[in-house]
């Protein structure tokens, strides 16, 4: 099985890359125009990745779920961690198998609450679970459904600025 990727820049040269991961039913380009709608001025140049996992269907919102529950378990320092319209899985084990390396790393979590596909229910327990094991959580949520909104987008830029631009 082939994991097709796309890679895209927002000026020549990279000093940080940002991962997108998509939910069951996307796919790598249906976040371009998100990469391109981002405005990071305080950042500096990305390099944004964005994988195309084959559709197998096994997980709701696949990518935050991926984002969340890998990132806090990961050993390597991250810059931030960005959940949209999703949950953290297997909350019952975050705290025994979080990693302290990213004890500190900024979460931003936003969700619709018209969202039919991941009641957002979930994404307040999610937040309300981060909060309660010490992680720095943003939330936001948008009169949507299981989508993504200019607000949201610009929400996230401003985020972004803040929270990257010092790395």
């Amino acid at each position: 099985m082939t994991l097709t990727t796309l890679e895209l820049q927002n000026g020549p040269q990279p000093q940080a890359s940002l991962i997108i991961l998509h939910g069951l039913g996307a796919d790598g380009e249906d976040f371009i125009p998100v990469c391109r709608a981002l405005q990071l001025p305080d950042v500096g140049d990305l390099r944004f990745v964005l994988p195309s996992a084959p559709e197998m269907p096994v997980s709701v919102n696949g990518g935050c779920a991926m984002a969340l529950m890998t990132g806090l378990r990961c050993r390597h320092r991250l810059g931030a961690l960005v959940g949209l319209s999703g949950y953290l899985p297997l909350l019952e084990t975050t705290a025994t198998q979080r990693h302290p390396t990213n004890q500190s790393t900024p979460i931003f979590l936003a969700h619709g609450d018209q969202d039919d596909v991941v009641p957002m229910a979930r994404g307040i327990q999610s937040r309300n679970h981060l909060l309660s094991l010490g992680y720095p959580v943003t939330w936001q949520d948008y009169p949507i459904d299981h989508t993504l909104c200019l607000e949201e987008v610009d929400d996230l830029s401003r985020w972004l600025n803040q929270h990257l631009a010092s790395i």
